[in-house]
Order: structure tokens, then sequence, then C-alpha cells
């Protein structure tokens, strides 16, 4: 069975509270976790469902509704506490009976062609730790968590040509870092990496992060290979000399034999054939075969 996406073992339990009540989409709260999220790149752990909560503490300030839906008469959404008759008039119409953060919450319940203008709250935004998720979620490849992090953030931080020095460039080029991870293109990602003081002062927060990049990318190439070739996976973790077989033989636990590497088996990278056999009676087959040959009404 594997591990619920929600689930994080080293979780603080007044964050567990909050991710599991309405203050979970209260903007008061983003304090909270950004300290979290510091916490988090100096303890070398990670909360992905938490950080995505973070980057979603957006507040509706006017929610309305496109025009394919704009003649529904009511929209019914449910929460744990709440089951509210949403009335429209028109092109759409805010209840102003609930508070923002039980607008947030009901919001979620709504189908995604319904949720028209969301406006984020800029002056909670910090650039730092917001490139902080990122680099984190980077750490955890090839799971897709960067990408479900980059789909909250604003649409404008993707567009070409960025002002220098924005959060903009800094997002596109965390991102340029994780389509080479996603490409299995390990030894650009280094270059691209020592290219620029840029990705040097946006990984600076996140501590051992060369350290843990080179484990998850071991643990790939333990998924894919039974041995290689030692200038190629050299150059995949950077490393070379006495440090790359100190970091092959006691973190990973494989062996080198003059230019290659050996990978032990494990259930990923060894290879099985598969037979399938398949028992079928002909009795089984007699209702259709009587139907074929049987007269049409």
């Amino acid at each position: 069975m594997g591990v619920p996406f929600d689930y994080a073992p080293d979780r603080p339990e007044h964050i567990d509270t909050i991710l599991n009540g309405l203050d979970r989409y209260n903007p008061e709260t983003t304090t909270v976790f950004q300290d979290y999220v510091t916490q988090q790149c100096e303890d070398q752990k990670y909360d992905c469902y938490a950080n995505l909560a973070l980057l979603k503490l957006w507040v509706p300030k006017s929610l309305k509704l496109v025009e394919r839906h704009a003649k529904a008469k009511e929209i019914k959404m449910m929460t744990n506490n709440h089951n509210v008759s949403y009335y429209l008039t028109g092109a759409g119409h805010e209840s102003p009976s609930l508070t923002e953060v039980e607008l947030l919450a009901l919001s979620e319940r709504i189908p995604q062609s319904c949720a028209h203008i969301y406006q984020f709250n800029p002056h909670l935004t910090q650039n730092e730790v917001t490139t902080n998720i990122l680099v984190k979620a980077l750490t955890v490849f090839p799971s897709p968590d960067f990408s479900l992090c980059l789909s909250l953030l604003p649409p404008h931080l993707l567009a070409p040509q960025p002002p220098a020095d924005s959060l903009a460039e800094m997002v596109q080029a965390l991102s340029a870092l994780n389509r080479l991870l996603c490409a299995a293109d390990y030894t650009t990602f280094w270059e691209t990496l020592e290219s620029d003081d840029l990705y040097a002062d946006l990984i600076s927060d996140v501590v051992g992060f060369e350290e843990i990049m080179r484990v998850r990318i071991a643990v790939v190439v333990s998924q894919s290979v039974q041995e290689l070739e030692r200038a190629v996976l050299e150059s995949w973790l950077n490393m070379k000399g006495d440090a790359f077989e100190k970091f092959v033989r006691e973190i990973c636990g494989w062996a080198i034999e003059d230019s290659r590497v050996k990978v032990p088996l494990n259930k990923e990278n060894e290879a099985k054939g598969t037979i399938v056999r398949e028992n079928v009676k002909f009795d089984q087959f007699s209702r259709m075969i009587r139907r074929a040959y049987e007269q049409p009404a």
C-alpha cells in the first residue's frame, strides 16, 4: 500500500491541526507556514501537503461564474460543516453571509471552470519562501511535487523574458532544472546549476541540497540499470576520485570493478520474463458460438 499524499511523519502537531481545519484557508496562518518551510530547509525534512497549503492561500475578493454557468439558478456546495445553497441572479452573486475563509473552503467544492476570479495576497507573499518551496520540491524528484507547486503560482511568473532579479526569473530558472531532471539529463543539470550565481542563491537556504540530489539520482539509477560505466556515473553525480568511490560504496552500497559500476539486483532493475497463462474452456464459448448460428428475428 502506498503512502498517503498528505502524510508527513515529522509534521508538528500544530501544523497538522491547521491543515485539518478551516484555519488552513486563513491568511493569518501564512507566517506559521512560512516558518515551517524554513524549518524544513534547515532540518532536511519535507512536507509537500503543508507547502501546497501555503501556496494555496488565496483570498476570493470576488467569485464569478463563467458565461456558460450564468443561467444556473442554484449551486449546492458541501463541506464538513456547511450545506449552503448558493443563489445566483445573473452572471454571479456572492453570498454575503459567508466569511472569506468559509467562501474559499466552499469554492473548492465548485468545478474549476466556475472559479473565475481570485485575488492573491501579494502583501503576504515572500519570494524567498516561494523559491524555497520549489527547491524542496526538486529534492523529491521524480515525484510530481514541483509541477503541483508550480500550478498554484500566478501564470505571469511563467511569461517569457522575465525581468531580472524578479520572482518570475527565479521560478523559471528552477523550472529549467526540473525539466533536466525529468529528462534524466543529470550532467546538464549539474552544469546548469553551477553556471549562474542565481542558482547558488536559490539553493543556499536548503541544507545539503547537492547531497540530497545525488542520493535521488542514485535511487533513480538503481531502479533503471544493473551496471554502467564509471565515467557516466561520475558525470551524473558530479563527483570524481575518492569522494565518488566513497559515495558509491558507502552510501549506495554498489561495487566498483575497473571502469564499471555494478548495481545490486532489486525488484525494479531485475529483468524478469512474464508468462501469462489463460485456461479457457470451450464450454465458456458455447453460448457465443450458438448465437453466431442463430437466425435473426
